[in-house]
């Protein structure tokens, strides 16, 4: 024999789970279709549906039903996909003309697990329309007709009765030409009217009430527990519905009011008259609030005996006056009282243990709340800031004042323990650095967990305490012995914002106070001060020919940009210095003034206000030059002049400069 391949034995596997599926899979009807045509079918036709399943229909049942009335019945194989149900002869078992329902049921093994509807028009029925859909009493009642096309059904002959009054009551009715009739009936209840034509038939039936006058609900806002009226305009039957599904039936009235009470908060749905035939029905949603809880809080948090306890009552955070308080002690001891305008009252508890108090006003849901009275538990420690190695004394004290001994006082930290002596004292001795919690109880005392900082000095170094703004500062947090303590670091700025640090140098960057601080776990915090100035700014002038030279500079050299006011005694002028920090204007000799950067202020250098004289520079030594050559010129000039005077008389005396002067000139005064 051949082996089967593993691929044989995965399909195999797959075909046996398909078939189980196919096994437990449910039916279902998938589609129904009504011969003949659903929407009109005559009074001599033979009426019957077709029914198409999804699923396996494995032990499974339908019943077909016209009107409720049972007509055919089928079994289903489990091959069945689709059936037809048997027929219903209208010339053998006639239906009034009219509309009608076709119900098909589909049951699996006794259990009906689906139902479906369809409505089928019995004869020629027009489309009927009532309006208003609730006619009421002396009120006019329109009904329309329309024919198969949209069209008004034209001429159409109703009969109408008063039910109460039978058939014979009939009153005949025409539709005009817009397909209408127009009908106000005088008497509340049931009416029908039938069409009375040789092409349509049809008949149906309506109600003719009164409005209902619903007044409520009394209170407008009802809690639990209050009684909800709800006032009717007549004697109908009522009933309640919660928002769960809960139905309670009411009682009305002679008068026909309606009265209930609720024990749950919630919405409930009032219904009014369904089943009168006087009145339409009303409905009305009621929220039905919960009482609102009285709220307690007991002040002080651990009260003590002797010592006053204050106990408010309030109602969604506003105070509750006219509250009734019971409290009782744990002996059964009641005593009673009354919560003031401000919803507070206070009492001195007697006695140590637990308490109860009990809250009452009516409209509100009753509270209560339990509490403890104990003694106080006071400590001290002696010092209060110690440092490590050094003793401590801790000190415990009642409310009163007195010591307490046998106190049991832990401190996991260390780890020791133990019981203030006679004298309500217990020592210890911290030798590290740190937070140490310390725990102390008794019998009759509130417990008591307190904490205490044992601190070591902490000593903050700056490399510089004034600085110009650009320039760092290093930051050293040392302890008492001078070595570098790992901690946090933090800046407090010139505009008050703060910053942590997470490097030792620090670049300020805005000129102004700075607070540096320094602290960590088991350290004091230590501060210093931080003064970061702006760049100096220096103003210098020179004469170069007709310009005034002005130039700007700091620490780093020339500062360009900076604004400069020129004050003179003709004008006000405003320059900037280039990029050399260097800035030129037309030269006027006189007082100049000059305030830099004032006006568009470059925040990082100062202010600089100068006044100088400016006067033009003269060159003195181009000057004497200038003056010898004159002279120098002048003697050549007289010496040429005096030898044309010899040669042309040939007997004429050169004059001596002494002469010259005694004739009261010089040959230099000549000049």
């Amino acid at each position: 024999m051949q082996k089967k391949t593993g691929g044989g034995r995965y399909f195999a596997v797959l075909l046996v789970l398909l078939l189980l599926v196919l096994a437990v899979a449910g039916v279902h009807i998938s589609d129904i279709d009504v011969e003949p045509n659903d929407y009109e079918i005559d009074k001599d036709d033979e009426i019957s549906v077709d029914v198409e399943f999804s699923g396996t229909p494995c032990n499974s049942k339908v019943l077909f039903f016209l009107d409720d009335v049972l007509f055919s019945s089928k079994n289903l194989r489990c091959d069945t996909e689709d059936i037809e149900s048997g027929s219903w002869d209208l010339k053998e078992r006639e239906v009034e003309c009219g509309i009608h329902e076709i119900r098909v049921e589909l049951f699996k093994s006794d259990e009906k697990i689906q139902t479906v509807n369809q409505t089928i028009r019995i004869g020629r029925v027009p489309e009927i329309t009532i309006s208003p859909t609730r006619p009421l009493v002396d009120k006019e009642v329109t009904i329309e007709f329309i024919e198969d096309d949209g069209a008004p059904a034209r001429n159409l002959v109703v009969d109408i009765y008063w039910v109460k009054k039978g058939v014979g009551s009939a009153d005949d009715y025409d539709t005009g030409s817009d397909g209408k009739l127009r009908f106000t009936p005088k008497e509340t209840g049931e009416y029908r009217f039938t069409i009375d034509d040789s092409n349509y038939c049809g008949s149906e039936s309506f109600y003719a009430k009164k409005t209902l006058i619903v007044d409520g609900p009394d209170p407008s806002e009802p809690k639990v527990g209050d009684p909800v009226t709800f006032a009717l305009s007549g004697p109908v039957g009522a009933k309640l519905i919660r928002s769960d599904g809960e139905t309670t039936p009411l009682y009305t009235t002679i008068s026909g009011g309606v009265n209930f009470t609720v024990d749950e908060g919630g919405t409930y749905t009032l219904i009014l008259g369904e089943l009168s035939t006087v009145y339409w029905s009303v409905n009305r949603t009621v929220v039905i609030e919960d009482k609102a809880a009285i709220s307690l809080l007991i002040e002080p948090e651990n009260p003590v005996i002797g010592r006053s306890i204050s106990i408010n009552t309030r109602v969604n955070g506003e105070a509750l006056s006219g509250v009734d308080i019971e409290i009782e002690d744990q002996t059964g001891d009641i005593k009673t009282y009354t919560t003031d305008l401000n919803g507070v009252m206070n009492f001195i508890p007697s006695s140590i243990g637990l308490h109860r108090v009990y809250a009452k006003k009516k409209s509100y849901k009753e509270s209560e709340k339990d509490f403890r009275v104990y003694n106080s538990l006071h400590v001290f420690f002696e010092p209060a800031s110690p440092s490590p190695g050094q003793e401590v004394t801790l000190i415990a004290k009642n409310q009163l004042g007195y010591l307490i001994d046998g106190v049991n006082v832990f401190i996991p930290e260390i780890p020791v323990g133990g019981k203030t002596d006679n004298n309500g004292m217990f020592k210890f001795t911290p030798v590290k650095v740190g937070r140490y919690t310390v725990t102390l109880n008794k019998e009759s005392y509130w417990d008591v967990e307190r904490e205490l900082n044992i601190s070591g000095l902490l000593e903050l170094s700056l490399d510089k305490n004034v600085i110009e703004i650009g320039e760092s500062v290093t930051i050293l947090a040392l302890d008492e012995n001078g070595n570098q303590v790992s901690t946090s670091i933090r800046v407090r700025k010139p505009d008050g914002s703060e910053e942590g640090l997470s490097a030792m140098i620090y670049t300020p960057g805005d000129v102004g106070k700075y607070q540096i601080s320094a602290g960590g776990d088991g350290y004091v915090i230590s501060t210093k001060e931080l003064t970061v100035n702006t760049h100096p700014l220096e103003v210098n002038t020179a004469v170069e020919g007709d310009e005034l030279v002005i130039k700007t500079e700091s620490t780093y050299g020339p500062v360009a940009g900076i604004t400069l006011l020129l004050k003179t005694a003709t004008k006000d002028e405003t320059l900037v210095t280039n990029e050399n920090g260097i800035s030129r204007t037309s030269l006027e000799e006189g007082a100049v003034r000059i305030i830099a950067n004032t006006m568009n202020v470059k925040k990082d250098y100062g202010i600089q206000d100068v006044t100088q004289e400016i006067r033009r520079e003269h060159n003195y030594g181009m000057l004497a030059l200038f003056l010898i050559g004159i002279v120098i010129f002048a003697v050549v000039a007289i010496f040429v002049s005096g030898s044309k005077g010899d040669k042309g008389t040939g007997t004429r005396k050169k004059s001596s400069v002494l002469e010259g002067r005694d004739k009261g000139k010089s040959s230099l005064s000549s000049l």
